[in-house]
């Protein structure tokens, strides 16, 4: 499990975790549990790791937008979702990244 997190970019959390009460998705229009927390931004902002990691998918989903996944090790992975199409030339699958990155 990685022992450094940072901030992902620049900007407010917008849906915060909650495993026990299911809360409203307007995305997918039903209640359910959130396991994670949603950080809101402004268009172009920067994104970065979280934490030390691997790639494990980039991808665009119908919902979601372009979205890259990163595996960090005892089960954690990170998902950052609704990002630009143009990504820098070595974020893909199986490349390693650093938290800040």
């Amino acid at each position: 499990m990685p022992t450094v997190y940072v901030v992902p970019t620049h900007g407010y959390v917008s849906k915060g975790y909650e495993d026990e009460l299911p809360v409203w998705s307007a995305t997918m229009e039903d209640y359910r549990i959130h396991d994670g927390i949603d950080v809101a931004c402004e268009e172009q902002s920067e994104v970065y790791s979280c934490a030390d990691g691997t790639v494990e998918s980039v991808s665009e989903d119908p919902l979601m937008g372009y979205t890259v996944t990163v595996y960090h090790g005892g089960g954690l992975r990170s998902v950052c979702m609704n990002l630009s199409d143009s990504y820098p030339e070595n974020i893909k699958a199986g490349a390693p990244v650093a938290a800040g990155q």
